[in-house]
């Protein structure tokens, strides 16, 4: 995506699928919102919502996370008028945010860019992983003759 030259970008993060993807009434959390970026320098824009990562380690269920750009219509800065977010509490603040009616609202039209991940939280999520990993996960991966791994010792 090439940046233009003189206008203003908006960045979205949210999790559609709150509490999960199957029942999602909490949708979305928002996870991060950025306006009047100016030229692709998001460093510069405006926080509506400060970044919170994906938070896949508590979730039952996985979900969708997915990151949305916008060109804003004019030239000059949107006066957002949405309530500045802090990062805590996390709880209560961020549910329940509609990227649909935040965009119609400012009249940013469909993305320029867009991209999403998977993510979810498994207590076991290798439970045979093959030898040669196994070794590298644990002990820093000294490899033996036969491809196997084994614990450095004092």
């Amino acid at each position: 995506m090439a940046c233009r030259k003189g206008r203003y970008y908006t960045i979205i993060f949210t999790d559609p699928d709150v509490p999960k993807r199957s029942l999602p009434i909490d949708k979305e959390w928002q996870h991060w919102l950025v306006g009047n970026i100016p030229e692709c320098d998001y460093l510069k824009g405006e926080v509506l919502s400060p970044y919170i990562g994906g938070l896949p380690y508590h979730l039952k269920y996985p979900h969708r996370y997915v990151f949305l750009v916008y060109l804003q219509p004019d030239p000059t800065p949107i006066k957002f008028d949405e309530p500045r977010l802090r990062e805590k509490p996390v709880e209560t603040e961020r549910y329940h945010f509609n990227t649909g009616e935040f965009t119609e609202k400012y009249n940013l039209g469909i993305p320029i860019a867009g991209n999403f991940f998977v993510a979810g939280f498994d207590p076991d999520p290798t439970p045979t992983l093959p030898p040669i990993l196994r070794g590298f996960l644990t002990t820093g991966g000294e490899q033996m003759q036969d491809n196997t791994t084994t614990p450095k010792t004092s």
